[in-house]
């Protein structure tokens, strides 16, 4: 059980801390978050979507509804396959705590154990944070700040009517809605593109066309006129990123 206490030189100055990649569950219920900063990279790699669950929006990969498919992304005990791993995974024993204005850093005290080997020590012989700690906070921080921009841009899409159902069915996933957004305009554009929502949107739309999407849309897409220069081009980026 996870046992969380304010990061402090006093409590864990002689303790460490393994930089590990966590595993998730199985039951197909399982999404990775991602960050706005994590999203071109992600967008050509992984189906996205958008997860709504208690009032919270954020663009997720949707591990669990892909694990039926031609390439799952967990193994067996739950692992994360791919070579890129997204920082969620990587957080280690470490939560950043919004406190008001500013973020405070707790550690789940079951995991920590004493420096040695793979196990790195928060707090150098100084009484100051190890440099290999002090970096992996600064990225936590980062990565949370795009989080929250991230959460921010996908809860504009939902609360402007742009996203529909991942699937037929599907109540949690979401994914832009074409025809919505091409309707956009004016100030209402405007406001998606101050929001970090039109970026949003159009990455999760690259990542269906580039991945092809791993589960059907929710109702059939509007025929489109042929484009063969298009095509030509996503078929040579999807060869290039593979």
């Amino acid at each position: 059980m996870t046992r969380l206490a304010p990061l402090s030189q006093a409590a864990h100055g002689t303790l460490g801390w393994t930089p590990t990649v966590s595993g998730l569950s199985l039951d197909g219920t399982a999404s990775v978050p991602v960050s706005m900063d994590e999203l071109p990279d992600f967008a050509v790699r992984f189906p996205l979507a958008i997860r709504m669950v208690r009032g919270r929006a954020a663009p997720v990969v949707p591990v669990g509804a892909l694990q039926g498919g031609n390439t799952p992304l967990l193994d067996a005990s739950g692992g994360w396959r791919p070579r890129i791993v997204p920082f969620a995974l990587r957080q280690g024993p470490f939560q950043s705590v919004r406190t008001g204005e500013r973020d405070a850093v707790f550690v789940d005290e079951t995991v920590l154990s004493a420096p040695g080997g793979p196990v790195v020590p928060l707090f150098d012989g100084k009484g100051d944070l190890s440099d290999a700690t002090r970096e992996h906070l600064s990225a936590l921080a980062g990565w949370q700040k795009s989080m929250r921009q991230a959460e921010q841009a996908a809860t504009a899409l939902f609360k402007a009517r742009l996203l529909q159902p991942w699937r037929e069915g599907e109540t949690t996933l979401f994914a832009p809605d074409a025809d919505a957004l091409a309707a956009l305009g004016g100030v209402r554009l405007a406001q998606m593109h101050e929001t970090g929502a039109l970026r949003l949107a159009h990455m999760v739309e690259l990542s269906q066309a580039l991945i092809g999407a791993a589960v059907p849309p929710a109702r059939p897409a509007p025929a489109r006129e042929a484009n063969a220069e298009g095509d030509a081009f996503l078929r040579a980026l999807r060869e290039e990123m593979s």
